[in-house]
């Protein structure tokens, strides 16, 4: 079952609740209203997701630091996508966005949790309690979970720069391409007079060209 989206007063809160006077409760809207209902005790179902499809897709979240090795944890983790997804493609996407959200396995319950995000569980069971990893609510699929770093701001450089905005860099980059216009002029053929009288002042005086 698709739980509708949280109205305005519960987004704030993950869609799960709102603020009262009388503290956290359960929304008014459509979504609070099915959250409630979630809250009865559970009739029991049959699993719908076989349990060697759970396995293997159990064995996806491996990829997450400090997945149990264990085979009886993991069979553990597969019954219990049994018992929350009610078809093979809500299993499926439970892993996946897992795998997106979570670099270390978080565990059984924040899996449900995640799950109680969209929808209500095929055998009833709603985990109400707050994430530790998520304390705002799970992420919405359309927003990334982690901050995107901002590209850096650049800015035109000043009138007779070239290289740096800093004047003792832009100068210490000039010496050293005068330094390396000495070499030139040392080794390779006398400098013209058009090359001289375009020379900075401090070169010409290095060369002898200004006495």
């Amino acid at each position: 079952m698709q739980l509708p989206e949280p109205c305005p007063e519960c987004a704030p809160y993950g869609g799960n609740w709102r603020m009262t006077e009388n503290g956290m409760r359960r929304c008014t809207c459509s979504r609070g209203v099915a959250l409630r209902n979630a809250s009865k005790p559970p009739v029991p179902q049959a699993p719908v997701v076989p349990l060697p499809t759970a396995l293997l897709l159990a064995e996806s979240l491996a990829v997450m630091e400090f997945f149990p090795a264990d085979a009886m944890a993991r069979s553990a983790i597969a019954e219990e996508i049994c018992s929350i997804c009610r078809s093979e493609s809500e299993a499926r996407w439970l892993c996946q966005r897992m795998r997106r959200l979570y670099r270390k396995w978080p565990g059984v319950i924040e899996m449900r949790l995640v799950y109680c995000s969209q929808g209500i569980p095929l055998d009833g069971a709603v985990v109400n309690s707050i994430s530790p990893h998520y304390p705002d609510g799970i992420p919405s699929e359309h927003t990334a979970p982690f901050k995107q770093l901002a590209a850096p701001e650049v800015k035109a450089l000043p009138a007779g720069h070239s290289v740096s905005a800093d004047t003792r860099l832009e100068t210490a980059m000039g010496i050293a391409a005068g330094i390396q216009r000495v070499k030139d002029l040392d080794f390779g053929a006398p400098a013209t007079a058009e090359e001289i009288a375009a020379a900075p002042e401090w070169l010409r005086k290095l060369e002898g060209y200004d006495s």
